[in-house]
């Protein structure tokens, strides 16, 4: 994903998601997500890992929790 601030600025989202199907529940997934940027004034996203994990509220996605957790790693 991209973040395109609105001064210009972006910063680049890579991230690896899993996928949890229950039997007879609602899906869940699991993502570990790492950012990039050249910029100066987000350059302290480059130090930044997230987890973040969605749980929906129905089979569909249609209405979902997503909750991040961040660490910064310096």
């Amino acid at each position: 994903g991209i973040f395109m601030m609105t001064n210009g600025e972006m910063c680049v989202l890579k991230g690896s998601d899993r996928l949890k199907m229950a039997s007879g529940g609602n899906p869940a997934a699991v993502g570990l997500w790492t950012f990039m940027t050249h910029s100066e004034k987000l350059s302290w996203m480059n130090d930044l890992i997230a987890v973040a994990v969605f749980e929906a509220k129905d089979p569909m996605w249609m209405e979902s929790n997503i909750t991040i957790y961040e660490w910064r790693t310096t």
